[in-house]
Formats: C-alpha cells, structure tokens, sequence
C-alpha cells in the first residue's frame, strides 16, 4: 500500500525531499524517514482559493518548503498524519496558513512548538497515522480559521472535500503551485477492505476510505498526506495512504478523526 509516501507495498501521501549532495558541510539535510515519503498534487480536481478552505495549512521542513499538510483545529492547534512527522522535531517546522500558493511570501507562518505522534502508529500499515502540533503562536491571518472536528464517522456516498498542493498524477515530479480541491464519496469500510484484500492491505477502525472505486480519476495524492478531508463542514479524516493515486481498484485511505476524538480532545484540550 502506498502512503502518499512510498514504502513497501504502498505510499503514504507526503512529499519526498531529496537529500542535498552539496559538499557544503553546512547544508541543512533532511530528517532520514523523508526520503520515503512522498507529496503530491490533488488528482483531478482544479484550483481553489484559500479563502474556501481556510483551515488547509502547509507544512514547511527547513528551508525544503511544503512537504505534508495539515488542518487548523484552534488558533494554535493543527492535526496532520503521524508518518509526516518520523524523524522530524518541532524546530525543524513551521506552519502556513492564509494562502493559496505553496511556498509563497503571503499568508503567515508560524513556527512549533510541540509535536504529539499517535503512540499506537504503525508505518508499515499506517495504523493510527494521526498526530498534533501545538504552535507557537495564534494563527491570526484573516484568510485562516478553524474547522470543526467531525462528531461521526461519515457515512458511506458521503460527498467528501479534500484539499492540499500534491502532485496532480501518480507519477509526477512536480507539486502544485496552487492549492487544488477535489470532492470523492465516502467508500464504505467492507468495500475498501475487500479493494485492499487483493494485496492483504487491512483497512482497521482507524481509517476510513474516498474515492470513486471502479472508475477512479479523482484523488488526493503526493505530497497530500497530512491534509483535510472534510465531510459536512467538518474535519473528517487526514490524508494517510493508498495504492497508487486515483487508481479505479484502489480508493485512497484516511484516518478517521472520528475514531481519535477523545485523543485529539485528552492531548489539546480540544
């Protein structure tokens, strides 16, 4: 399975950031678990504006630029997927919020503080792959607000929202400059889990499944991981994993925010 990374059998949805070979010594390089993960670009869906979308933040490593997402919860709270954050510290990131554009000189950026991993997350199923980042600052920009969390699990033909600056196929090598939305249903959990069957995937109670299974085209994908995906006007699932991107046989794979409510609420307050 991939997270919208790549790893054995799959790939999570986060950004890869290539090592620097400069013989600098001084160049900044990247946290190991990076090199696996891989970002990407909303498959089939077109640009939008960030003022729609003013919970979408993008997360900067260093001076690599965007390599996940993330969602605002409260002016200092994000949730993100757990496999964003392997080998990576608080000082390494900051948060942009307020703008449409990936490593743009708008909106506002904030640095973090504190980092909270899932401690039940497995890498090599994408178990609980869900964490939080406490802020070190409001977010106070005026195109950035808070959503709120999902107080269910979406239901299956549920009409989801999934935002984020990933790649726009499968195999590209390039983000998106500006944010992308697409819309995909809910798949049910018996449908998802017999799609990943095939390849002895286990889809648990921690994820939940979009996608148009059997037709595909529409996706979230590299460099997505970590993103919003909203049912409702509200934060259902984060952008965790799938086999390939946009893939008739495959819907992507989400960690249910549902499922990690009384988590998220013990570890923020929220």
């Amino acid at each position: 399975m991939s997270f919208k990374c790549r790893l054995a059998g799959g790939m999570f949805r986060s950004i890869v950031i290539f090592a620097v070979t400069s013989c600098a010594l001084s160049t900044p390089q990247p946290p190991s678990a990076v090199p696996y993960l891989t970002g990407g670009r909303i498959v089939g869906g077109h640009d939008a504006d960030i003022a729609d979308y003013p919970y979408q933040l993008s997360l900067i490593y260093k001076s690599f630029g965007h390599f996940c997402g993330a969602a605002l919860i409260s002016p200092n709270w994000a949730l993100t997927a757990a496999h964003c954050m392997l080998d990576i510290t608080a000082s390494d990131l900051t948060v942009h919020a307020g703008s449409s554009y990936r490593n743009s000189d708008d909106g506002q950026i904030v640095n973090v503080s504190k980092i909270i991993s899932h401690a039940d997350f497995v890498y090599r199923t994408g178990d609980s792959d869900i964490a939080l980042l406490q802020l070190a600052s409001d977010v106070t920009i005026q195109n950035a607000s808070t959503i709120p969390l999902a107080s269910a699990s979406p239901q299956a033909s549920a009409v989801a929202v999934v935002t984020g600056w990933g790649t726009t196929s499968e195999n590209a090598n390039f983000e998106a400059d500006v944010l992308q939305v697409v819309q995909v249903p809910i798949v049910s959990r018996e449908d998802c889990q017999t799609a990943y069957s095939v390849n002895q995937d286990d889809i648990t109670d921690t994820m939940l499944c979009a996608g148009y299974l059997g037709v595909g085209g529409k996706d979230a994908c590299t460099g997505d991981s970590g993103g919003p995906l909203v049912v409702d006007g509200a934060l259902s699932g984060v952008v965790s994993r799938g086999r390939g991107c946009a893939e008739p046989a495959y819907p992507g794979v989400y960690t249910d925010v549902f499922y990690f409510r009384e988590w998220i609420r013990d570890n923020s307050g929220i």
